[in-house]
């Protein structure tokens, strides 16, 4: 939307409130001078991360369990032939 410098001046608020459906473009001689945007708060404390999803490709054995468990510090379990990391105790 374009308006005149005299148009804003006489309802600022009202071109305001249009800001939040469309940006405003300010006029003065005929040339555009200004545009008017809808302003949102930026969100720089949200940390944006996608998920990734984890599959395992096979299955293993009790024995084989049994082999990472004594060779490793880490804490497993192990459900359904998949393994999973456990966290540690704090």
């Amino acid at each position: 939307m374009r308006v005149t410098t005299t148009d804003l001046q006489n309802a600022f608020g009202k071109y305001l409130a249009l800001t939040e459906q469309k940006d405003i473009i300010v006029v003065k001689n005929g040339k555009s001078v200004v545009k008017l945007v809808r302003y949102t708060e930026p969100d720089f404390f949200i940390v944006h991360e996608e998920a990734k999803s984890y599959h395992s490709t096979r299955r293993i054995s009790y024995e084989e369990y049994m082999v990472l468990v004594e060779s490793s510090d880490q804490r497993y379990e192990l459900i359904a032939g998949e393994v999973y990391l456990l966290a540690s105790p704090s």
